[in-house]
């Protein structure tokens, strides 16, 4: 079992006794524990008299010896062994790693965590006096795809199989840290695998309900990539940050984390214990040393990112969107090089071409991503002068205007969370530019083309359903989607534009008919663009992703901002295949540049999204955190929020976050 106590700064004995830390199973793989520390864990929750241990018996984190996984209580008094609850067949699987474990002495009842590599993780609860429980298998148990811890700056993988050769893969430690409130009806556990704390109270567990045990898991936020968990006699959670060499403590209640103590001996923290002395113990398991996981430094790559200022405050808040890529943790492996291009009403003003020839081929030939501030539009019709950033949609076929909308604190009009993607179709429909305006006997009249494609519409309803499958995906591993259904609402005015409305109608609902999109169970609806408008306003928390052509979407991603308090907070990306171009939804705003007052938001969100889709989402995601942490508190707003905050003030405080 492998159990000591310190009897002294360097020397330990076996607890309770040197027998039952060699028992038969123990003394054949005791000479290979040394090997990996990991091998059979002790977790420990100390009181003032009794002291309980479990035992996984899971040597070498290969199959679990059969009745080998155990519970035993331990009378700290004596020292001597009360009694020994040996886990039945239900609750341990060949697979299993129970690891830690809080008592409930009021109910007389354990919980575990399994957090096995390659088994289900699950959430255990044990009856102490009978012995029997139920095992529960919630989503929430199981490692998010996709997570790689960062320790002293470099990755840290997985290796697939301990005798094969080296073949890397993301964390799939599933849930392990666990603890419980001080009043006892709350659960709190979380994945090693993953940066979500989730709860559920005590009592789902014990009634052998596995649905309605699951419908009652919450994400209670995001604390970082962690191994134990512990609370104290004020509700304070801690969890040891595995990335940053310490121990923070985290407030459920306003999801804020503050660390408590770091140190570069505090090497990845695995079991926590406040004992009745006031102090928390933890040992510190530097799991990443484990045979394995493995280290992978990482060469850090250079994404090449155009930055075009435009007109007005563009070139106030695109300087404040390539500080936030400048500020990025190098723990990501990324870096940056920029180059500024021209475009805009005063480039048309000067050399008599609104989009450069040089503009597109920089951006083809040298870059990964761009950022896109504002333009200016004449107020008079101008010979020769059209939109640069249409052309460049065109130029570059950037096919898809993504537009997120999303609220971070409810509102009194909107009490409900507000989070919705609006995908706008973006190189056609009228927007192709072909008017003309010629004379009648009844006077002038004016015409433009509105073209629909099958290929256009077609590919803007697939990125569509992606994106809803994604969101989904997040939510469920996330535990926030509660029971929402990955959904895209197909806006058209077919119902009078029967050929070019009906055309992108009928293509969108057939790709997103496609079997992709059924078997992972994507609904669709369909709403007239004009009851689109009045619902989105009346009950904007009921849409999911919203797919519409060039002139709808336009008009509804812009019209949304108004959800969320200002179109200075709404990102926006354009979007094609291997690129994509940060473009806040706001416009130039000539009457109030150079006041340095405009709203970088936008423009921070848009340098997120761009990095998203150049599939850099956990860079994205620490954009995102910083500037819903600013939203959320409050306290800077710039004037368009009612606020006098400056510009550079909004940047700085998100950078602090970052």
């Amino acid at each position: 079992m492998q159990v000591g106590e310190l009897t002294s700064q360097d020397s330990e004995t076996a607890y309770p006794n040197a027998t039952y830390n060699m028992s038969p199973t123990a003394r054949s793989i005791a000479s290979q524990s040394h090997q990996s520390r990991k091998a059979i864990p002790t977790i420990c929750l100390a009181f003032s008299r009794v002291q309980d241990l479990s035992d996984p018996n899971h040597p070498m984190l290969n199959a679990t010896v059969p009745g080998g996984p155990k519970l035993v209580n331990i009378d700290l008094t004596t020292n001597q062994i009360v009694k020994t609850l040996v886990f039945s067949s239900d609750l341990v699987k060949p697979d299993s790693y129970l690891n830690d474990v809080r008592i409930d002495r009021a109910k007389n009842a354990a919980y575990l965590t399994d957090s096995s590599l390659e088994g289900d993780n699950a959430i255990v609860y044990v009856d102490l006096t009978s012995g029997k429980g139920y095992r529960y298998t919630f989503k929430q148990t199981k490692a998010i795809y996709g997570t790689v811890p960062w320790v002293w700056g470099d990755p840290v993988y997985q290796v697939s199989g301990l005798s094969s050769a080296i073949k890397p893969g993301f964390i799939t430690f599933g849930a392990e840290g666990i603890a419980i409130s001080p009043d006892y009806t709350l659960l709190y556990f979380s994945a090693v695998g993953g940066r979500f704390l989730y709860s559920i109270p005590t009592a789902a567990p014990r009634a052998n309900d596995f649905d309605a045990a699951q419908a009652l898991v919450k994400n209670t936020g995001e604390k970082g990539i962690s191994d134990g968990l512990e609370t104290d006699s004020n509700g304070i959670i801690y969890n040891g940050q595995v990335e940053q060499n310490g121990i923070s403590m985290y407030n459920p209640a306003t999801t804020y984390a503050t660390i408590f103590v770091r140190d570069p001996r505090i090497n990845w923290v695995d079991t926590m214990s406040i004992a009745t002395d006031g102090y928390l113990y933890f040992t510190v398991n530097q799991l990443n040393y484990l045979n394995a996981i493995y280290y992978a430094p990482m060469a850090s790559r250079t994404l090449r990112i155009g930055l075009i200022p435009g007109d007005g405050i563009g070139r106030e808040v695109i300087p404040a969107g390539r500080r936030i890529l400048e500020a990025l943790p190098k723990s990501l492996g990324l870096s940056f090089s920029f180059v500024d291009l021209d475009a805009g009403f005063e480039e048309f003003k000067r050399n008599g071409v609104a989009l450069p020839d040089k503009t597109v081929e920089i951006l083809k030939k040298e870059c990964d991503g761009a950022l896109f501030g504002a333009v200016s539009s004449p107020t008079t019709p101008t010979k020769g002068y059209s939109s640069p950033i249409v052309a460049l949609r065109k130029r570059l076929d950037l096919y898809a205007n993504v537009r997120p909308v999303k609220s971070v604190l409810p509102s009194a009009a909107f009490p409900d969370p507000i989070d919705l993607v609006i995908v706008r179709e973006n190189t056609e429909d009228l927007y192709v530019k072909e008017e003309k305006t010629y004379d009648t006997p009844e006077g002038k009249v004016a015409e433009a083309i509105k073209r629909i494609s099958e290929r256009a519409s077609s590919r803007i309803a697939t990125m569509a359903g992606e994106i809803a499958l994604r969101r989904q995906k997040i939510r469920e591993v996330s535990g926030t989607g509660g029971s929402r259904q990955a959904t895209v609402t197909i806006t058209h005015k077919s119902n009078v534009l029967s050929q070019t409305d009906g055309l992108f109608r009928a293509t969108a609902r057939k790709a997103l008919e496609a079997p992709k999109f059924a078997s992972a169970g994507l609904h669709i609806d369909e709403q007239i663009v004009d009851s689109m408008v009045y619902k989105l306003f009346r009950q904007p928390a009921s849409y999911d992703v919203i797919v519409a052509p060039n002139l709808y979407g336009d008009i509804l991603s812009d019209g949304a901002a108004a959800l969320v308090g200002s179109l200075g907070l709404v990102p926006s990306a354009n979007v094609g295949d291997g690129f994509a171009i940060g473009e806040p939804c706001h416009g130039s705003a000539p009457d109030i540049a150079g006041l340095g007052i405009s709203n970088p938001i936008a423009t921070i969100r848009s340098v997120g999204l761009m990095l998203e889709f150049l599939g850099q989402e956990q860079a994205a995601a620490k954009i995102y955190a910083a500037v819903d942490g600013n939203l959320a508190e409050a306290k800077l707003l710039t004037p368009d929020m009612g606020g006098k905050a400056k510009t550079d003030e909004i940047v700085e405080d998100i950078l602090k976050r970052l």
